[in-house]
């Protein structure tokens, strides 16, 4: 009966030590929204990987996994009145919010 209740208790512990394992892979989760206030002008952004450049009107976002620790996003429109806001989110919390006419350029040094 002794020996039984020291293999549950070792056990117990083998498991609780396992389930507080550091879980981190190197990897963040990068959510990217641009959005312009003003309906229709196009918004050229550049800094998406591979994409190279992408012309969007209103909203655009995506997610995405990286190792990357570093990136810039840049975001142009020809309409100096139009309001450019760019939002980086790592790992599901805001990491920057900018907004300006015109151009906008985020530097985002991720950890």
């Amino acid at each position: 009966m002794k020996k039984i209740l020291q293999f549950f208790l070792v056990l117990g512990i083998g498991l609780l030590l396992f389930s507080c394992s550091n879980d981190d892979d190197g990897f963040n989760t990068v959510t990217i929204k641009v959005y312009c206030n003003t309906p229709g002008v196009p918004v050229r952004v550049t800094g998406l990987g591979s994409k190279g450049y992408l012309t969007i009107k209103d909203f655009y976002e995506e997610t995405f996994r990286t190792e990357v620790r570093r990136f810039t996003l840049k975001a142009r429109c020809d309409d100096e009145d139009a309001l450019v806001t760019i939002e980086i989110y790592v790992n599901g919390k805001l990491s920057q919010k900018r907004s300006d006419n015109s151009f906008l350029s985020i530097l985002e040094i991720l950890k």
